[in-house]
């Protein structure tokens, strides 16, 4: 018998999970790539327990997700490209969690086609380190010959090679790792709070924060939200939730208003523009029995109003095969008339250039 769905107080625990889990075999082999069999995988699997029986203790569906969750990744969950760790949940109990590593994540990186190489490392006491911004960005770590590993650490760095050779940098010191820790980390047990993989999510942590200025495929982007159950974004939440994304036709009627150029037919409308016609022609032709056309909708009042309406753009132009047009787009007298006006800064109209200006290159032509 199971209490609770846990296998807690069941004998023989770690023999009745691994009967379950090879039950689950040819759920492992829909969801796996080619060159993992599923076989291969049950054992990485079991290993994972043997070595940290604490998952013993876990809820049955928690942990079987989070196989499922590293089999549809295509990783491993053997410690380096990825793991499935024990936290406290808000309820109390424990949960399972499938936490992809760095290795995990480069492999995955490399595989999309999005970045040629994507690493990241942790800077103990005792490393020769330095790092620049500007024009001439760089990071230059040697790691202390002496070093046992154990030293606390004081940075963490995440680096990625994009397909042109170009390099991306992002550096974090522990102070800031540490501020989105106490921040959003939603459980006092875990492994944040686990000495051996404590360095894993100082990485992890570096490599997310990059994430936000690099391409992404889908699969990419998945992998590295796969954490999340480990985190509590909802003060983030409440702070936009007051912001709802337009529909997508009141988003095109908003952001059709400025100095772009009207539309010289319905179908060949400017991204971002509405279809209905505006052209002088269009506006004197007799259509007695038509309604009066909506106005369009007031502007964005400050900066989170503006990326609402920024997304729900991008989602359309992907949507309808249009993304070579975004950058001519966004970078229009218009939109920088329009974010001077909602108080958009610097960081945060950069970071919208970067979705951009991948989006647009997503589009090219092959």
């Amino acid at each position: 018998m199971t209490d609770q769905g846990t296998t807690t107080h069941m004998p023989n625990a770690l023999e009745v999970f691994r009967g379950d889990l090879t039950r689950m075999e040819q759920q492992f082999a829909a969801a796996l790539p080619e060159h993992i069999p599923a076989a291969r995988f049950t054992r990485v699997v079991m290993t994972a327990i043997q070595n940290n029986p604490d998952l013993l203790r876990c809820s049955r569906q928690s942990l079987f997700n989070s196989c499922m969750r590293a089999a549809q990744d295509g990783l491993l969950p053997d410690g380096r490209e990825g793991a499935i760790v024990p936290f406290d949940s808000e309820r109390g109990a424990n949960t399972a969690s499938w936490l992809p590593m760095i290795a995990g994540l480069r492999k995955k990186a490399r595989n999309s086609g999005e970045l040629s190489d994507w690493y990241a490392e942790v800077v103990r006491e005792g490393d020769e380190f330095d790092y620049q911004l500007g024009d001439n960005p760089f990071i230059f770590h040697r790691p202390a010959k002496a070093s046992t590993g154990k030293e606390p650490i004081t940075h963490a760095y995440s680096i990625a090679v994009l397909k042109d050779g170009t390099k991306s940098r992002e550096v974090l010191t522990i102070g800031q790792i540490e501020e989105i820790r106490k921040k959003f980390s939603r459980s006092k047990k875990g492994p944040w709070n686990d000495p051996v993989t404590y360095p894993e999510m100082c990485r992890k942590t570096a490599a997310r924060r990059h994430s936000k200025s690099l391409p992404m495929s889908s699969d990419l982007d998945t992998l590295l939200r796969r954490d999340d159950d480990l985190y509590d974004f909802s003060e983030t939440r409440e702070e936009t939730k007051h912001v709802h994304r337009p529909p997508m036709a009141t988003a095109l009627d908003y952001f059709g208003q400025g100095d772009l150029p009207p539309p010289s037919a319905p179908d060949a409308a400017p991204i971002g523009e509405a279809s209905t016609p505006s052209t002088p022609a269009a506006a004197a032709a007799p259509a007695p029995a038509a309604p009066a056309t909506p106005a369009a909708p007031p502007g964005p009042k400050d900066p989170a109003e503006y990326r609402a309406y920024f997304d729900a753009v991008v989602d359309q132009a992907k949507q309808t095969g249009r993304t070579r047009d975004l950058l001519p787009w966004f970078n229009s007298d218009a939109q920088r008339r329009m974010r001077n006006a909602c108080g958009v800064l610097g960081e945060q109209r950069e970071d919208m250039q970067r979705v951009a200006t991948a989006a647009t290159g997503e589009g090219a032509p092959q």
